[in-house]
Formats: structure tokens, sequence, C-alpha cells
């Protein structure tokens, strides 16, 4: 395939993006990260610098989904955080009550180092890792011996067998490692690999390299079963909905708390899809200007009432709604009662005979 020719305009300002950050660190990163991150870089490099409420604002994410940016940068090594106490946070320390983030430090990106595996004597055992969830190897690094041990097991022959069943074909060498990895490594059990595996493959996401990160992911949250897992999965969709929530209704910031009772019974008790969810939310400020999310739950209500489920099934309760109003009109009479010229009680007159009878008298 052609090159391609790339120009850069020489009038335009830019932000620096280091060549070691594209090649290291960009391809592990999701799309929250990576925004936080930029806008860092610019902020930086502006006079003005950047504020928490600045990148909340402008990325339209929760002030909970850039600090645990701003954690995933830190542990790479990229920054550091200070809290408005004077204390640096990093590595597991969490923020106290009433305690922020007020300071961050960018460190120039380096290439990520290989530690070397120290030689392991027979005579004494391997040190331990004593950074929690940090996993000793990476999926497919484990010996022969180990994955032998794993077949062996019946709790993980059922979970190869089910996994088998999910894909719809054999496992293979690398996939099979990273069942291993989750066991050994990550500390999963059958039950949460097996869930973890029905997730993504449900999301339609079949690639170990996708499933690899959640599962990591879930090993950073100190997801130890199922029911942690659905409750995880869980809060990360209502944060997700309440984004798209208040991006609708035009607002930064959270949900007041009555609010949030509101927005979880339209997800969990009426479980509405989102996309229903925006609509009800587009009438209610096209509606009023006040009130919007009690006014949005009346709709919603009487959705769920009538078994609305998407958007189309909207559609045709509106239809049925109007058309229903229509026939309970009552039938116009065809002489008008407006108090008109119509509204005269008519009769006929021969006005030759009354003319006559003037006439004569």
């Amino acid at each position: 395939m052609q090159n391609l020719a790339i120009v850069l305009d020489a009038g335009c300002s830019f932000t620096l993006l280091s060549n070691c950050f594209i090649d290291n660190y960009i391809k592990d990163a999701n799309d929250v990260q990576l925004k936080v991150y930029i806008c860092l870089l610019r902020g930086a490099a502006s006079a003005r610098g950047i504020s928490m409420n600045d990148l909340v604002e402008f990325l339209n994410y929760s002030e909970k989904d850039v600090i645990r940016a701003l954690r995933y940068w830190e542990k790479k090594g990229l920054l550091v955080l200070s809290s408005d106490s004077g204390r640096k946070v990093s590595g597991d320390d969490t923020l106290i009550s009433d305690e922020t983030i007020s300071g961050i430090q960018l460190i120039t990106p380096q290439p990520p180092s290989v530690p070397q595996q120290p030689a392991v004597h027979e005579d004494r055992p391997a040190a331990l890792s004593l950074v929690r969830n940090s996993p000793a190897h990476a999926p497919g690094s484990h010996s022969l011996a180990d994955m032998k041990e794993f077949r062996n097991d019946p709790a993980n022959r059922c979970l190869i067998t089910a996994a088998t069943a999910y894909l719809g074909r054999p496992l293979s060498e690398p996939e099979f490692s990273s069942l291993l990895y989750y066991s050994k490594d990550l500390g999963f059990s059958p039950e949460l690999t097996d869930y973890l595996l029905q997730y993504c493959i449900g999301e339609g996401k079949k690639s170990f390299h996708y499933i690899d990160k959640v599962a990591l992911s879930w090993a950073e949250e100190n997801v130890r079963t199922p029911d942690e897992a659905r409750a995880l999965i869980c809060s990360h969709e209502d944060e997700e909905a309440i984004s798209r929530i208040l991006k609708v209704l035009g607002r930064v910031g959270k949900l007041a708390p009555e609010e949030g009772r509101l927005v979880r019974r339209w997800l969990h008790k009426y479980a509405f899809p989102i996309e229903v969810i925006e609509e009800a939310l587009t009438r209610s400020v096209i509606a009023t200007d006040h009130n919007r999310i009690p006014y949005a739950e009346k709709i919603l209500k009487s959705w769920h009432d009538l078994g609305v489920r998407s958007l189309e099934d909207a559609k045709e309760a509106d239809a049925a709604f109007r058309a229903e109003k229509e026939a309970s009109r009552p039938v116009a009479s065809s002489r008008k009662r407006s108090g008109g010229f119509a509204d005269i009680e008519q009769h006929d007159y021969d006005f030759s005979e009354l003319e006559k009878k003037l006439i004569d008298n």
C-alpha cells in the first residue's frame, strides 16, 4: 500500500505528544484515559493551566471518571499526583474524607523496562511480589507443568469445555494460556472466569486480547466472585448512562440523590435501554425548563405500563394515544351554536303576500 503524504500547516499551534508515549502506552489505554492525558499536555503548554472542572466540563465525563484516568497514568509512572493537604497520592493510596487532587506533575514517558527475573535455586523458593494484583507472569509464560496441573483439575476441565462452546471452536494455545493466567496469576475461580467469558462474548468481544484487559481491570478492582463482577459492571454502566443523561439535559457534575434514585429506577426496575430514556428526557427538555427528570419519570412510567421497550414501541404508543384522543372528541353538529347569524331560527315567508296585506291595510 502506498505511504500517506502528511503535510503540517506551519501556521497552526500544537501540543507535543511523545513518540515514546505513542509507541509504548497508547495501545493499552482507553478513550477516557487518552483524552484526559492529552488535555493535561494541552494545559501544561498553556499559561492558564487546567483545573479539574475544566476537564469535567470539556470532556463531559464525571469527576470520578477523570480521577480514575489520573490514577491510571499515575500507576503507569507518567504523572505524580498531590492532594490539597500537600501529600503525594500514589500506588494504592486513597483520598481521605474531603481531600481532593490539587497538583499534577507530568513525567516524561520512558520505555517500560523489562525486569530481569532472578535466578531461582532449587534449595529456596522464589520471592513473591508485594505489589497488590500485580501478576507475576504474562499470558503465555507458564511452564508445561503449570499447564498440565491446570488441565488435570476437574473444575478447569469443565471451564475449558464451556469456553470451547462459547467460542464455537477449540481453544488455541495462547487462549488456553490466558485461562491459566486468570487462574494462577489473577486468582480467578473457574466460576469467575466462566462469567468473564460469558460477559465479554455476550458483548460481541471474542478476542482474548480484549478479555485479558477486562480480567486485569477486574483484578485491579479486587473482584473475586461473579456477583462482585456483576456489581462492578452495573456501576460502570450506570456511570456511563448518567453521563449520557447529563449530556441530554445540558448539565455537568452529578445528579441530586432523588434524581439518581429515579434514574436507577429507569435503568433497573423499568429496564429501559438508554436510547428510550434519552428520548423521554429530550421531550422533557422541550416541554419544560424545570423538573425535567420528574417530567421524564411520568413519560417513562406510562411507557413502562404500556410495555414500551424500544423507540419504535414509543412511536406506536404515541400513534395509539393520538388515535384514541381523536376518537373521544364529540361529533360536531351541522348547525353551529356560536351566537352568529346561523343560530337564528329560520322561516319560509311569502314576501309578495306580506306586501299585499300591508297595502290593503
